[in-house]
């Protein structure tokens, strides 16, 4: 059975190296949380708050991300391999060495301060 965490209030929690694969965290607010190498693949992520979260090094391959707040946060090296990510909002993040391989990017913000490299 999948963790249930919609709607969570979740800032600044520590989720280090947490398996949260196919999870429901719909709507949750994990603004300023810590997800260090957290496996997120497979989960229902739609509609909720990272910002200013540190998701490096997380795998959110698959996952569902649509209209999903990640101004500010550090994605640096994370797996978005075939999450889909339409709507999201990207601004001021940290999108270092991140795999975006087959990702759904519609309607993203990306801001002028997006970092890809």
């Amino acid at each position: 059975q999948f963790a249930d965490l919609e709607r969570a209030n979740a800032i600044a929690a520590n989720f280090n190296s947490a398996n949260l694969q196919g999870a429901n965290l719909q709507n949750i607010n994990a603004s300023h949380a810590i997800f260090w190498q957290a496996n997120l693949k497979e989960a229902n992520l739609n509609s909720a708050t990272f910002w200013g979260a540190k998701l490096y090094s997380t795998n959110l391959e698959r996952s569902q991300l649509q209209n999903t707040d990640f101004s500010g946060a550090d994605l640096s090296g994370a797996n978005l391999q075939n999450a889909d990510l339409s709507g999201a909002d990207l601004r001021d993040a940290n999108m270092s060495n991140v795999n975006l391989e087959g990702a759904n990017l519609d309607g993203i913000l990306w801001g002028k301060n997006i970092r890809l490299l």
